[in-house]
């Protein structure tokens, strides 16, 4: 029978120090017009939800400061609590109940992809975003990743740290290959230098 010993270490034990890698492409192209999202909140004045709709304002504007245009309080009556991207409906509060931030963020960047490239890297697909955009979104993923404690609640002690590196269409390229090619390099510089940390290609 094959032996049940565990292969990670119990709490108590010495903890487990894991470094994964994360690659992060932004494109951003220029347009007459760049497509920086707006975003609407309309809530229920004669429902005194006047306080939850400005609490979620302030939480996603400290998680999309670089990243939104405006995020808007738009007073209405019967009952209506809804989130609107650039006029699209991303949160009814009738069909979706009252909204978590977390959950409400994450409806918010649904065009973003994420995918893992192969062992340890992931990359990153951030569509009508800067570079100073993408490299908060990188910040916020290395930094939530440091503070998690991965496998405590099976009685195990893993700390994890991400490398991250940022490159922008066309800041550092006009191909695809170019541009993965620069964030992998960016990536690359911080691992070389202690991991831990995000580097901008460029």
């Amino acid at each position: 029978m094959p032996s049940r010993t565990p292969i990670l270490p119990r709490l108590g034990a010495k903890s487990t120090a894991v470094s994964a890698t994360m690659t992060i492409v932004a494109v951003d192209l220029p347009v007459p017009e760049p497509a920086v999202p707006r975003l609407s909140i309309e809530y229920c004045t004669q429902c005194g939800w006047t306080a939850r709709a400005a609490w979620l304002a302030q939480e996603l504007l400290t998680t999309f400061q670089h990243e939104v245009a405006e995020v808007a309080l738009v007073p209405g009556t019967g009952g209506v609590l809804v989130v609107r991207v650039d006029g699209e409906v991303v949160w009814d509060r009738r069909d979706d109940g009252f909204p978590l931030p977390t959950d409400l963020k994450q409806r918010v960047r649904d065009s973003d992809t994420v995918a893992r490239v192969g062992g340890d890297e992931f990359a990153i697909v951030l569509p009508d975003t800067t570079s100073e955009g993408a490299l908060a979104v990188g910040d916020r993923v290395r930094e939530r990743v440091a503070a998690h404690p991965f496998l405590q609640g099976e009685g195990f002690q893993i700390a994890l740290t991400v490398s991250v590196g940022v490159a922008t269409l066309p800041d550092v390229s006009i191909s695809a290959d170019g541009l993965i090619h620069a964030a992998d390099s960016a990536m690359y510089f911080v691992k070389d230098r202690g991991k831990n940390g995000i580097h901008v290609a460029g």
